[in-house]
C-alpha cells in the first residue's frame, strides 16, 4: 500500500510552491474497509506470515530529501513489541526519488488470539505536504488459529456432528467473490463492513443428514462497532424476526424462513456469527437449536 503526499518543494514559473494532485493507492488484493473516514484504508495481515511493507509515494520526485513521520494511534489494540514492531518511526525519501517505505514485522502468536488493529497516520513531512490519503489501518489476524478455535467438534453441542464431506475451512483473509455459499449477498456484503477472516462449517443434527442440518459461519470484524453494524444490518433486513432463547435481541436474533427454518444472527464483542438452520418444521425447535450453537460460540469468545 502507499500513502501519496503532495509536493511543496517544486515551484511554478512564478516561484509559487505547487501541490500536484495526489491519490491514495493500495495493494490490489487488500480488502476494502467501510469507514466514515474516507482517507483511511485497511490492510489485513496474517500473524504467521512475518512482515509487510508500507510505502509512501510522492506524486513526482522532489529535489530535496523528504522525511515523513509515521505515527501509531493510542487507540490501536495491537501493542508495539508484543504484537508487532516498526523498522523506523519515519520514512526518508532521498532527493530525486519518489517513494520510500517502512517495514512492520508481526510477532507470531503461540496460541489463538483475536485480531488486533494498528492505526497509523503520517505526520507533517519535511520538504513536502500531506495529501488527502494520510491514514492507514493494519489488522493483525491469526488466520489458522481463528478457524481452529471456532470450529465445532463432534457432540460439542449434544447430537450435532461435523459433516466432514462438506466442511469449508477457507482460513484465509476474505477477497471479494472468493467465498461462495454465503446467503444475502455473498462475501462482498461482509467484506464491505470490515470482516477480516471467516470460518464456514456444516453440521449434521441429532436426527442425521436426512433431517436437521446447520451451516455455521464465524467472523472476526476487528472491532465491536463493525460486528454490531453487521448484526443490525442483517436483522433490519429480516422480513420476520424470531427471538432466540437465552439471548436478548441486542445480542442474537433470527430471521424466519420457509417452514420452521431460521437464520440466527449474533455478535459478541468483535465476533459475528450466523447459523442457518434447515430441516425444521417448527420454528420454536429451530430457534432453540440455534441458541444452543450460539451459546457455545459465545463461550469461545469469552
Amino acid at each position: 500500500m502507499a500513502f501519496l503526499i503532495g509536493l511543496e518543494c517544486n515551484k511554478n514559473p512564478a516561484g509559487v510552491p505547487t501541490a500536484p494532485e495526489v491519490e491514495f493507492s493500495t495493494v490490489p488484493s487488500s480488502p476494502a474497509f467501510m469507514s466514515n473516514d474516507t482517507v483511511s484504508t485497511l490492510q489485513v495481515v496474517d500473524k504467521n506470515i512475518g512482515s509487510l511493507t508500507l510505502h509512501v509515494a510522492l506524486s513526482t520526485a522532489c529535489k530535496s530529501a523528504v522525511t515523513v513521520p509515521v505515527m501509531v494511534s493510542g487507540a490501536s489494540t495491537a501493542q508495539s513489541t508484543t504484537d508487532y514492531s516498526l523498522s523506523s518511526n519515519s520514512i526518508i525519501i532521498p532527493a530525486g526519488d519518489s517513494s520510500g517505505s517502512v517495514s512492520l514485522s508481526v510477532v507470531a502468536p503461540t496460541a489463538y488470539e483475536k485480531s488486533k488493529m494498528v492505526f497509523l497516520s503520517l505526520g507533517t513531512p519535511s520538504n513536502a505536504r500531506l495529501g488527502v490519503s494520510r491514514m492507514d489501518t493494519v489488522a493483525l489476524v491469526d488466520v489458522n488459529g481463528f478457524g481452529q478455535h471456532f470450529k465445532f467438534a463432534d457432540n460439542e453441542v449434544q447430537g450435532w456432528t461435523q459433516d466432514t464431506n462438506t466442511i469449508i475451512n477457507p482460513f484465509t483473509v476474505w477477497r471479494a467473490d472468493s467465498l461462495v455459499g454465503l446467503w444475502d449477498g455473498g462475501a462482498g456484503l461482509y467484506l464491505a463492513r470490515g470482516c477480516l477472516v471467516t470460518m464456514v462449517q456444516n453440521m449434521i443434527g441429532p436426527n442425521g443428514p436426512d433431517s436437521q442440518i446447520c451451516e455455521v459461519v464465524a467472523m472476526d470484524f476487528g472491532t465491536s462497532a463493525n460486528a454490531d453494524s453487521m448484526f443490525v444490518s442483517q436483522i433490519r433486513s429480516a422480513t420476520v424476526q424470531v427471538p432466540i432463547p437465552g439471548f436478548d435481541g441486542a445480542a442474537a436474533m433470527a430471521a424466519g424462513q420457509m417452514f420452521g427454518n431460521i437464520i440466527g444472527f449474533a455478535h459478541f464483542n468483535q465476533m459475528y456469527f450466523e447459523v442457518q438452520m434447515s430441516g425444521y418444521y417448527d420454528q420454536s425447535a429451530s430457534s432453540t437449536a440455534a441458541g444452543q450453537l450460539l451459546k457455545i460460540l459465545q463461550q469461545k469468545v469469552n
